[in-house]
């Protein structure tokens, strides 16, 4: 079987696909207001790099988790002056802690 070796970020990753080079997609119409979408950029990338389809399904799962997410934040309801803004305290980082930091 393929031999595995682990690279520089701890991630077990196959030496065959360490030697490869990406292709990367050339985009000739882009808008200027939103760029490319994730999905026509992994489509373009999946075309050019067959062996990397399995990473364009990843990416489909986590562009759809962060739309789930980001339309429950939407639809939340929050107080605006009682759970939002600064708490008045500062962090083990020194950052100014936020009322949802602690909550």
């Amino acid at each position: 079987g393929p031999s595995f070796r682990p690279s520089a970020l701890g991630v077990v990753t196959e030496p065959e696909m360490m030697e490869t080079k990406t292709k990367a997609p050339v985009f000739d119409e882009v808008c200027d207001t939103t760029g490319v979408t994730l999905k026509r950029f992994m489509t373009e990338v999946a075309m050019l790099n067959p062996e990397i389809t399995e990473l364009t399904t990843l990416f489909g799962a986590v562009e759809t988790a962060c739309k789930a997410i980001a339309n429950l934040v939407r639809r939340s309801q929050l107080p605006s002056s009682e759970t939002l803004g600064l708490e008045g305290e500062v962090n083990v980082q020194g950052e100014d802690q936020k009322k949802l930091d602690v909550i």
